[in-house]
């Protein structure tokens, strides 16, 4: 998993991934007492970070990191 955010981060401009930063900063912001139930609602059907052993805020601090330096 990280290698695809890695691969979209290094073809991403600066725009997109300072957008993609600030959804997932909102997302956390609003849905920070159930991010999981939340996440999973949304997104389960194509991805749950359990699959990968981290929560969703985890999972998210990670795309972040590799967002931040691609």
């Amino acid at each position: 998993m990280p290698e695809a955010i890695a691969n979209f981060a290094g073809r991403a401009d600066a725009a997109t991934r300072k957008g993609v930063l600030a959804g997932m900063k909102i997302f956390l912001e609003r849905y920070h007492n159930h991010a999981d139930e939340e996440f999973i609602r949304r997104f389960g059907q194509d991805f749950q970070p359990a699959e990968i052993g981290q929560s969703v805020t985890e999972f998210l601090d990670m795309v972040s990191a590799i967002l931040d330096n691609p």
